[in-house]
């Protein structure tokens, strides 16, 4: 038996020796980012990223004024102006020895400085920089957790469920936790999984991480109601691009039409890059 989907880890701050200055490949948890708009670059001994790449690569968001560029991740705020050595971490004065700077307009900002501030690992080894963020989504992968979302950013929770394979009986492919696994963490399998066969472990219910959907994300549900899908069709599986009938289907299981925000319906969400291209609501797991 083996066991879902698991989340978590430390972050360690280490520093980056400075070794070359070449067209430098970035791997995120030692997984190669393919998606980069600009390779980040040394100036005056100093690795530099572009803003965009180096938020991405933290989970924070940025923004530019035109003269400042800024930087927002887990309520701290780092602020760097172009060309200055002195920097603003939560409105305290730092001095800096790579000061932020432009490209034909782009924005580079010190990798190590921000690595620092906001206690992300990043190494620059044999030409390469790794970055490991434990709060990262690894291209491409999925996890069940519970959501909350507008459509354009998801909030959510991951979870992991377990599932017996003593006593499975569901058309639906699953790994199996073991029952070593479940004594580690003071669970016995004759408690949890009778009498669905699965189990909801929510390890850590105050931890939340947030991610932008992608404008080409598949929303998937159980059109329980048979709102979208005719009363003639072979399956009620459903499958639409649209917010809107997504909300409407999931909310369809319950009279009141609770919001998804207490909801407590595990989805399984799947990223690429950071960003959520999928939704998929099992029917099985409706609690």
């Amino acid at each position: 038996m083996k066991k879902l989907i698991a989340l978590g880890a430390t972050l360690i701050v280490t520093a980056i020796p400075v070794l070359a200055n070449n067209d430098i490949p970035i791997y995120l948890n030692n997984t190669e980012v393919t998606d980069v708009a600009m390779s980040p670059q040394f100036k005056d001994g100093r690795l530099y990223a572009y803003i965009g790449t180096m938020a991405n690569l933290v989970q924070a968001s940025a923004s530019w004024n035109g003269t400042t560029a800024v930087i927002t991740k887990d309520g701290n705020i780092i602020e760097l102006t172009i060309d200055s050595n002195i920097a603003s971490i939560n409105g305290e004065k730092v001095e800096l020895d790579a000061p932020a700077y432009l490209v034909d307009g782009d924005t580079m900002v010190p990798v190590r400085f921000i690595a620092e501030a906001l206690d992300i690992s990043v190494q620059y080894v044999e030409g390469a920089l790794y970055v490991e963020n434990a709060r990262a989504i690894d291209p491409k992968t999925k996890t069940f957790a519970y959501i909350k979302t507008d459509g354009n950013t998801a909030t959510f929770n991951p979870i992991e469920i377990f599932a017996s394979e003593d006593n499975w009986n569901y058309n639906f492919e699953v790994d199996f936790v073991t029952d070593e696994y479940l004594e580690s963490i003071g669970l016995l399998a004759s408690d949890i999984f009778y009498p669905t066969g699965f189990y909801f472990y929510d390890e850590a219910p105050e931890q939340e991480f947030s991610l932008n959907i992608s404008p080409n994300v598949e929303f998937n549900f159980v059109d329980f109601g048979q709102l979208f899908v005719s009363s003639d069709a072979e399956s009620r599986d459903y499958t639409t691009s649209s917010f809107q009938e997504f909300y409407e289907g999931s909310c369809y299981h319950y009279n009141d039409a609770t919001p998804l925000s207490d909801q407590r319906i595990p989805y399984e969400l799947v990223y690429l890059n950071n960003e959520i291209i999928s939704i998929t609501e099992y029917f099985l797991f409706t609690q």
